[in-house]
């Protein structure tokens, strides 16, 4: 919402429907790991129209949702925002612990083989991402360009600090 805020977005139904895609983007993870994206559509289908979401709105949450999916693909102005909010941490001083996290889940999930594996797509994760908003360039981008930076010196192998 902090992005959305700082880029203008004001109109209250605009507002709600962004934060109810935020919250349920990533509620498909209790169904299933890969393409997560879909499921989380699903679970939102089943609980919102229950609390008065209207089709339109429910078609614009589920393409909120959508937009997440990696490679990230937002539509529109408020498909960027969620977008740039769901990889905010890339920027953040909390990258390096999150990033760990991620390791672990991948492992655990069988993403990846290993430590190696993760920090060359760490790396080339960051090297291609580009946020897609004012806000998020202004705010994360050099935070991120700096673990980017760090990554380059060890040659994609892991963050030291």
């Amino acid at each position: 919402m902090t992005i959305a805020t700082n880029e203008g977005v004001s109109d209250p139904n605009q507002l709600l429907v962004l934060e109810t895609a935020a919250w349920f983007h990533d509620t498909g993870f209790t169904r299933m790991y890969k393409h997560h994206e879909a499921e989380s559509c699903l679970i939102a289908g089943e609980l919102l129209p229950g609390f008065g979401a209207t089709p339109a709105d429910m078609d614009k949450i589920r393409e909120l949702i959508m937009a997440t999916s990696i490679p990230q693909t937002p539509f529109d102005f408020l498909g960027k925002i969620i977008c740039d909010a769901d990889l905010d941490y890339l920027g953040r001083s909390d990258f390096p612990e999150w990033s760990e996290r991620l390791k672990q889940e991948w492992l655990n999930f069988e993403i990846i083989a290993n430590e190696q594996d993760f920090y060359n797509k760490q790396y080339s994760f960051l090297k291609a991402y580009e946020y897609h908003t004012a806000d998020a360039r202004n705010r994360r981008g050099p935070m991120k360009r700096k673990y980017f930076e760090i990554l380059s010196k060890n040659e994609g192998y892991r963050l030291t600090y």
